[in-house]
């Protein structure tokens, strides 16, 4: 993902490969910085699953990267465990939060519901997930 001058955010590329292992998505990155220029990825954004090979490399190759991960993704991992429209609700209240007294009221809201969906959520890092922790030029 890219961002342009009016600090939106825009996609740049993706890939479809075989599996997803470290080798490819350093060949990957690698493409991409080539087409960008090189860098070590400072003014970038790249959003994706919770893939760790991906973050790894991503951590090698281009370090100044802004990282994020894709909500929807986290989601559907989410839902497996933890179904039903209320906690849905809650989800997506928690990964629009503008501020942090906002996410941490969904995310209180969620710690009611079932102290399990909280602690799920939290192991999955929300400064990558929720819009509350996602700071201009971090």
């Amino acid at each position: 993902m890219g961002r342009d001058a009016n600090n939106n955010i825009y996609p740049i590329t993706w890939a479809v490969v075989n599996v997803e292992n470290k080798v490819y998505c350093k060949w990957f990155l690698d493409i991409l910085m080539d087409d960008l220029g090189g860098g070590n990825g400072s003014g970038l954004t790249i959003i994706s699953d919770e893939h760790k090979g991906l973050l790894e490399v991503v951590k090698e190759r281009i370090p100044e990267v802004e990282h994020r991960q894709c909500a929807r993704h986290i989601y559907a991992n989410f839902k497996k465990k933890f179904d039903g429209e209320h906690y849905k609700k809650l989800f997506w209240a928690a990964v629009n939060s503008t501020t942090i007294p906002q996410f941490e009221e969904a995310m209180d809201a969620i710690k009611k519901l079932n102290p399990n969906t909280y602690d799920h959520l939290i192991e999955r890092e929300p400064k990558y997930w929720s819009k509350a922790f996602f700071v201009e030029g971090s």
